[in-house]
């Protein structure tokens, strides 16, 4: 697992460091450190103790990781929102709030605790439209990408294939494992392979990146048997 955070948070690192005034390297950014702080805090709660604050985390960075790459695929590939301005606005501002309710005692949990060697949760009032949110977030990413897939040509098909894939990979079944299961179903021995989903999402994007200049990123292509050849060690070391 700590090869996937760190390869996560390189891959989000490089691609902002390449256009630090582009809101889709921005968006991509939060995505990325997102799903860092996400993974860390579910391993912290699992592994060394279930502090309050951290725990809560957990919902915080899933609302960041859900919500940044909605935002992200309402302008992929512009670097700014423009036939969407309206939506991707608004939705920032619904982002904010489903983003900080988890902190806020009572809102979307009330008390985090150990059940059987696994996290479980009493839910606030709110949780269920925090749920609605986060599904509405992928459910909503998806379809928007297989939209302009259909209407999309050449590289900007590949890309767009790359990002379905490795998006859908990676948010469904971490969506089935850590909110549909245990939230609704009360099945929490899966939450930690959650997390290791995100390792498709890696694969994909830095295959588009490499092969199709996702996000109009060519130096990878002149170093990308290193970025290769380091994604390979350390995912070999996980």
């Amino acid at each position: 697992m700590g090869g996937i955070l760190f390869l996560n948070f390189l891959l989000g690192i490089f691609v902002l460091l390449k256009n630090r005034r582009s809101l889709l390297n921005i968006l991509f950014f939060v995505f990325a450190v997102s799903i860092v702080g996400w993974e860390s805090a579910i391993l912290y709660s699992l592994v060394v103790n279930i502090n309050p604050v951290i725990s809560r985390l957990i919902f915080s960075f899933a609302a960041s990781i859900t919500a940044s790459f909605f935002l992200f695929s309402l302008i992929f590939p512009q670097k700014t929102p423009t036939s969407r301005a309206g939506l991707f606005y608004a939705f920032l501002i619904a982002s904010v709030f489903f983003i900080v309710s988890p902190l806020l005692d009572g809102w979307v949990i009330k008390n985090i605790f150990s059940k059987e060697n696994y996290l479980a949760a009493e839910y606030g009032l709110l949780y269920y439209a925090y749920a609605g949110f986060i599904l509405f977030s992928i459910i909503g990413s998806l379809i928007v990408l297989v939209k302009k897939f259909v209407n999309s040509a050449s590289v900007q098909r590949l890309q767009l294939k790359y990002l379905f894939l490795g998006s859908a990979g990676f948010l469904v079944p971490a969506a089935i494992t850590n909110l549909i299961l245990p939230g609704f179903f009360d099945i929490r021995q899966y939450n930690l392979f959650g997390a290791a989903f995100s390792i498709f999402m890696l694969a994909a994007m830095s295959y588009a990146i490499i092969k199709h200049h996702l996000m109009d990123i060519s130096f990878v292509i002149r170093r990308g048997k290193v970025f290769t050849l380091l994604f390979a060690a350390v995912s070999f070391l996980y």
